[in-house]
């Protein structure tokens, strides 16, 4: 079999004209989409660049791609899609579900998947290896549009890593994914961080353990404040720290924290193994930053329902 495979299949988009008084007029179209599977060995980066609108590119679960991808822009229209070849369980993702999942990793000391710019593009089932010494972030998204992470699986190695992934864009998505052993040692980390996106976000069932801030909105400078983190739901996600972490010489701090953003509902999460979770009284105002802009804001807070809270045996 050729390592990139595609078929061409047509799909019949219709669209619907609604004309007052008078009946509507339909009116038919003929749309192509590739599905294209890219096997182990197979040049990773050049399916990327070749992906249209509506596209599906399918990776070989349990291959190895090697490489700093980019997502590339693309012209307006459908989003693409890149997916595991197997048959994924519809929950959240887990260290167990590795066999089912093609892997990402970065030969250097760079992001693994760098989206910067582009727009409309969902992973679903995909595993990504830290950066090798754990520097910097294994996915970056900035200045991104439309992006769906749907079972990803990120398991820091040995020196660990000070980012899993930069969410600063618009329609950010991250669903039923595992993200673990996030930590470095004299800085801190998170799971999750955005501070120069305008959002919407969506952060629903996942498995999320970093050392520092398992999930900030804020803590740098939003570009303008029409880019202040905003409209962010965290719902149904597990929050946690590792025991060992405690006296080993890494920044422990929040499960949860907002530095900067606005209208923000969280509910339904569990919380364990924490020192504080930092979430102040919602009020409505900005705070004048170390730069003297006013674009840091905390607004609009809904904070309810909470599952599970309580402080484990890190004893911080």
């Amino acid at each position: 079999m050729d390592l990139v495979w595609a078929r061409r299949t047509r799909l019949l988009a219709l669209r619907t004209l609604s004309i007052p008084v008078m009946l509507g007029t339909v009116l038919a179209a003929d749309a192509l989409a590739a599905t294209t599977i890219v096997g182990a060995g197979a040049d990773l980066q050049a399916a990327l660049n070749a992906a249209q609108p509506g596209d599906v590119l399918v990776l070989e679960a349990g291959a190895r791609f090697v490489g700093s991808f980019r997502l590339p822009a693309k012209a307006a229209g459908p989003v693409i899609t890149i997916r595991s070849s197997a048959t994924l369980p519809s929950r959240r993702i887990g260290p167990q579900d590795a066999n089912l999942l093609p892997t990402l990793a970065s030969p250097v000391v760079s992001a693994v998947l760098d989206a910067s710019g582009a727009a409309n593009w969902k992973l679903d089932g995909v595993r990504f290896e830290s950066v090798s010494n754990g520097q910097g972030d294994v996915i970056v998204l900035q200045d991104s549009t439309n992006i769906y992470l749907d079972r990803i699986l990120m398991v820091a190695g040995a020196y660990g890593q000070k980012r899993g992934i930069r969410g600063n864009g618009k329609q950010i998505t991250l669903t039923r994914s595992y993200i673990a052993n996030i930590w470095r040692s004299g800085q801190d980390s998170q799971a999750f961080c955005a501070w120069d996106g305008a959002g919407p976000y969506t952060i629903v069932n996942n498995y999320l353990e970093a050392a520092s801030e398992n999930v900030m909105f804020g803590g740098a400078d939003s570009k303008s404040p029409d880019r202040v983190p905003s409209d962010i739901l965290v719902e149904g996600n597990y929050f946690t720290k590792r025991l060992e972490w405690k006296g080993a010489g890494v920044a422990v701090k929040n499960l949860f924290e907002l530095k900067s953003a606005r209208r923000i509902t969280i509910r339904l999460n569990l919380f364990e193994q924490w020192r504080e979770l930092s979430l102040l009284s919602p009020f409505i105002g900005s705070l004048v930053d170390r730069n003297n802009k006013a674009v840091s804001f905390r607004e609009h807070l809904t904070y309810r329902e909470r599952v599970g809270l309580h402080r484990g045996p890190l004893g911080l």
